[in-house]
């Protein structure tokens, strides 16, 4: 989750792709995400946020629009547009399926799914859900890439 405390991006992204929910909404659903482990709840947040940029990019590239790379660390180059997310050796296969099933799921459902990630990273990171901090954060990273 150290990721996600250094970089807001991924926050801002499920921020603006999402929109607010009444309290209580989706609960069931919500409710099993609780119950992952905190490496099981690692792995689903990394892999809806880049299931969300695999369809942000597939977007732009619909739209002509030039690709902002989200994840420097990620050198995977998106030439054309990407069906599901690239198998990855490190991964164990069912994870390598379960990233590709995401790309199955139509938009509603995995708009679903980003909300729901996205308040279990409040509940279980709370100083994530602090706007500030968010604001603090790119204001910091933005004087960084300037000095």
């Amino acid at each position: 989750m150290r990721r996600f405390r250094s970089d807001p991006i991924f926050l801002v992204i499920l921020t603006i792709f999402l929109f607010p929910e009444p309290p209580g909404a989706r609960a069931s659903a919500r409710e099993k995400l609780t119950r992952l482990t905190r490496q099981q709840f690692q792995e689903l947040s990394t892999d809806v946020y880049d299931e969300l940029v695999r369809r942000k990019n597939n977007t732009s590239k619909n739209e002509g629009k030039t690709l902002v790379t989200l994840r420097p660390s990620l050198s995977i180059q998106y030439v054309s547009l990407v069906p599901f997310l690239p198998v990855r050796d490190e991964f164990h296969p069912k994870r390598n399926q379960a990233r590709q099933k995401l790309a199955t799921l139509p938009k509603t459902r995995f708009k679903d799914l980003s909300s729901d990630v996205f308040v279990e990273l409040g509940r279980r990171y709370p100083e994530l859900r602090e706007p500030v901090r968010v604001r603090k954060l790119m204001s910091d990273r933005a004087s960084d890439s300037t000095s």
